[in-house]
């Protein structure tokens, strides 16, 4: 059934996003997924919390050649609906779409294609 309502998630995706090329993967609750995108560097997550998905999405620039991050990162975390959507642009223009499944137990990511990512196992 989750993944039922996951391969939805990403079919309507797709479907809003059909004139550009994503990638596509769905998130398991407490199992992160570390990208960097553009100069910006991230980590998300997502915890099912009374029926909803707790989204918590950290971002920042790229580690420096010392592997720290010179300036301030924000951090986000947010309540998301099983079936809604929640949007994160960077400044650059860089969009990631982070929708909640059925029970919020799990939770599809679609971004840019050239983002780089490592999802915890």
């Amino acid at each position: 059934m989750i993944a039922c309502g996951i391969a939805s998630a990403l079919t309507l995706f797709a479907g809003a996003v059909s004139a550009q090329n994503v990638a596509q993967l769905v998130m398991t609750p407490g199992k992160g997924v570390s990208f960097y995108m553009g100069s910006k560097h991230g980590i998300t997550t997502f915890v099912p919390e009374n029926g909803l998905c707790s989204l918590t999405v950290a971002v920042g620039d790229n580690p420096d050649n010392e592997g720290t991050n010179p300036t301030a990162s924000t951090k986000i975390v947010s309540p998301v609906p099983p079936g809604q959507t929640v949007r994160l642009e960077t400044t650059e223009g860089k969009v990631l779409l982070f929708t909640c499944g059925p029970g919020a137990q799990a939770m599809a990511l679609v971004m840019p294609p050239e983002v780089k990512f490592t999802q915890s196992k």
